[in-house]
């Protein structure tokens, strides 16, 4: 339960940021590991 949270959490987050700011860098909201885990998920490899 504290994960979902957690998780919850940060999509809010992320969503009110691009909202504010829509080109502001990832890096604002997540860490290198994150960003290169999201971007290996979305391409498929």
């Amino acid at each position: 339960m504290a994960a979902f949270c957690i998780l919850t959490w940060r999509v809010l987050w992320l969503t009110m940021l691009n909202r504010i700011a829509p080109d502001a860098s990832p890096k604002l909201a997540l860490m290198d590991t994150e960003i290169a885990l999201l971007d290996r998920l979305i391409s498929g490899a």
